[in-house]
């Protein structure tokens, strides 16, 4: 849901006006599910809570993009079902999708080619309430990026982002002054009054797998989820971060948050692929809290290899953007490794020299004083719940002994591409090259006390990232 009161805090990044509801498909309570808000400059949808703000078309600000302007249509006739099969019509991994828009670019308009991907999407995604994130995100991803958000758990830039996103514990612990937020760009109170929570705001944050840890290790954080691909926030708001607050936009525009409003900023694998980095630095300096805390635990380093670089800063360019900050840069794999081996972050040691120059990726954090020590990180890491399962790059494999294939709990690391595990290459010394797993210890996590050997074991597995959290409705590739 939208909440209605974050509504009133919100401005349009373009014409800088107020956000108003001016149409309620479904909605309840403090929330919105589908409608249309009016600014002074046009309309945006709200679908299944998330608001879709941004209007960049290929590159270009253009006006409603088309998927917006279908969808502002069928919330006009009170489809809310319709309004998001036009949002993910696009997106659609469908034969006749891509015929329509091969021809789209030759110049031939094919509409009746639609007709049955609309169906499609109805009944196969829209529809389906069985319908899993490893089944979701291969009908609206292509292969590559869909094996990337599907073996998240596998990549180094979100098991590195664990100790810094733990770190939040300092906000959401705390009851900061200010924490009402404001009315508007300035100051004021808001329209509507709202329980506070402390608020982080993560930007270009995907399908929502770091909102997932964010929601899971501090449930009483309101996240704000954002990001320029409405079809990863469809997929954030159903899988992986359904409690959280969604709002598509375009991080290079205005942010359309008000002054002062986040007690953190949070942002993973996102700011090398932004041009105006200098702008987009200023809008998250203005929106945050003075005592903010800034997590960007990873980021491109342009002295270093990255498969998909985007366009990132060598470190010292990192530091000059973000020199207001007085942030720090810290090797990402020496993140990593630290936290694999004593489920700590020592924010008190600055990287060796030369290190951060060598490294792939970096990790950055900014905050208040109190935060330049060491973080023993062990409990809240190890907290067992029905939510661990096994990484899902593990797969069953046979002993050598003779056993049937998986009958001996043996599990393997099977990357789905050589690419993949290129640029996976950092988690490759903590992921085992095979783990022995008991299946029914996994089925009693939750359900019944530990033993401390059995939870001993349970913690070595986590160590090694080979148990993980996982959202509930994550489930197997196909």
């Amino acid at each position: 849901m939208l909440p209605r009161a974050l509504l009133d805090e919100l401005r349009c990044p373009y014409c800088g006006g107020g956000l108003a509801l001016a149409a309620e498909v479904r909605g309840e309570g403090a929330g919105v599910s589908d409608g249309i808000v009016r600014c002074a400059c046009g309309e945006s949808p709200v679908l299944e809570g998330t608001l879709w703000l941004n209007k960049r078309v290929d590159g270009h600000i253009m006006g409603d993009p088309p998927a917006v302007a279908a969808a502002l249509a069928r919330l006009r006739e009170g489809d809310a079902e319709g309004a998001m099969v036009e949002a993910l019509l696009d997106a659609a991994r469908h034969p006749l999708r891509r015929a329509a828009t091969g021809l789209g670019r030759a110049g031939v308009r094919a509409p009746a080619l639609l007709g049955p991907v609309k169906r499609w999407v109805r009944d196969r995604i829209v529809r389906d309430r069985t319908l899993t994130f490893a089944r979701a995100v291969y009908l609206l991803r292509n292969r590559p990026y869909a094996d990337y958000l599907y073996q998240r758990f596998a990549n180094p830039s979100l098991m590195s982002a664990i100790p810094l996103i733990l770190l939040l514990s300092g906000v959401a612990g705390g009851q900061r002054a200010g924490g009402q937020g404001t009315g508007g760009r300035g100051t004021g109170e808001p329209k509507t009054a709202r329980p506070w929570h402390p608020r982080v705001v993560e930007i270009g944050g995907g399908a929502g797998h770091a909102a997932f840890l964010m929601g899971r290790y501090f449930p009483g954080l309101e996240v704000v989820l954002t990001d320029g691909d409405f079809s990863n926030l469809f997929m954030a708001g159903r899988y992986l971060a359904p409690g959280s607050v969604r709002i598509c936009l375009d991080a290079e525009a205005p942010l359309p948050f008000a002054d002062g409003s986040a007690d953190a900023l949070f942002s993973m694998d996102a700011f090398h692929y932004m041009r105006s980095k200098v702008a987009v630095a200023r809008e998250m300096r203005r929106v945050a809290k003075a005592d903010a805390l800034w997590l960007l635990p990873h980021l491109h380093n342009a002295l270093g290899w990255n498969p998909s670089a985007g366009y990132p800063l060598a470190p010292g360019e990192y530091l000059r953007v973000f020199a207001p900050l007085g942030v720090r840069l810290w090797p990402q794999g020496e993140v990593l490794e630290r936290f694999a081996r004593e489920q700590a972050v020592d924010l008190s040691r600055a990287a060796e020299p030369g290190a951060l120059e060598k490294a792939d990726a970096l990790a950055m954090v900014a905050g208040p004083e109190s935060l330049w020590r060491r973080h023993e990180l062990a409990e809240g890491y190890f907290r067992l719940g029905p939510d661990l399962g096994l990484n899902p790059l593990l797969r069953r494999a046979a002993d050598g002994a003779g056993d049937a294939r998986g009958a001996s709990g043996l599990y393997r690391p099977e990357w789905p591409s050589e690419e993949l595990r290129a640029e996976c290459l950092d988690g490759a010394g903590v992921i085992p090259a095979s783990v022995r797993v008991d299946p029914g210890l996994i089925a009693r996590l939750g359900k019944a006390p530990l033993g401390e050997a059995e939870a001993a074991e349970v913690r070595g597995l986590m160590r090694t990232f080979s148990l993980v959290p996982l959202p509930g409705a994550y489930g197997e590739a196909g």
